[in-house]
């Protein structure tokens, strides 16, 4: 559903399906890098140089310092760094179909296309719904964060809720109120996918871990499930709906790209 992180030194971790003679690391457990894996990881730089490999679960994975390094991969070499892992966790998100998910290729680029386009048609259109549902959720945000008569507020959860309503006006063409039960379940079902993820390190990395932990991994599933049945609910009532003349979202948009 929705992520990026910066660091002081720069880093990326890319997996790779083969693995070489020349490792410069022991195999590691994604428990043995701690509780701040990047820190752990920019450490090893200081022994092993800008580029080496670690075994981690049942990966073998490349780890990228500096910026140097980072750009060579990711800038001169992009398309080579540009694909993700077959985890086995991405299998069943969104039934292994998402674009976000899914190995880089020829699938991935159509993906890509057709979701750029229909940016670009509700971008691109007199009425812009995306300039319209920023700029009225900035306003609701701001008088929520006014509501606090002066007085210390944390404004995460405010923010937090805003984003997700600009998204489902962009995705669904409707801002929700804040109780509205299908935004409420929108936002249980990204609270509860988020918490997961990190969660779920051990059965990505590690293959047969799922065999030990089945009920944890079943409420993964059910997650997942609830939000593909919530989506599905919204692509049948847009098909129901739907008219090429005016376009309303991007549900509609990606509609008329695929006709």
């Amino acid at each position: 559903m929705y992520t990026t992180a910066v660091y002081r030194f720069i880093m990326a971790v890319c997996a790779v399906k083969g693995r070489s003679k020349n490792s410069s690391c022991n195999a590691l457990c994604p428990t043995g890098l701690g509780h701040k894996p990047h820190l752990t990881l920019t450490s090893f730089r200081q022994k092993y140089s800008d580029v080496f490999q670690i075994t981690m679960g049942s990966y073998p994975t490349v780890v990228l310092n500096g910026l140097r390094a980072v750009k060579q991969a990711l800038v001169k070499q992009a398309e080579d760094f540009a694909g993700r892992p077959d985890f086995y966790s991405f299998r069943y998100i969104a039934n292994g179909k998402s674009m976000g998910f899914s190995d880089y290729g020829a699938k991935w680029k159509l993906q890509r296309k057709i979701a750029q386009n229909a940016l670009a048609l509700c971008a691109n259109r007199k009425y812009n719904p995306i300039e319209e549902a920023i700029v009225a959720e900035a306003r609701l945000l701001a008088l929520n964060l006014q509501k606090s008569d002066r007085e210390p507020v944390d404004p995460h959860n405010e923010i937090y809720l805003s984003v997700g309503n600009i998204i489902c006006a962009l995705c669904f063409g409707e801002r929700y109120r804040r109780d509205d039960p299908d935004f409420q379940q929108l936002v249980q079902n990204n609270d509860e996918f988020m918490a997961f993820v990190g969660a779920a390190t051990q059965w990505t990395l590690c293959h047969g871990s799922r065999h030990f932990t089945k009920r944890s991994f079943r409420q993964f599933l059910r997650i997942l499930e609830t939000m593909d049945g919530l989506c599905l609910k919204k692509q049948r009532e847009h098909l129901a709906t739907y008219d090429p003349a005016r376009v309303r979202d991007i549900t509609d948009a990606l509609i008329m790209a695929t006709e």
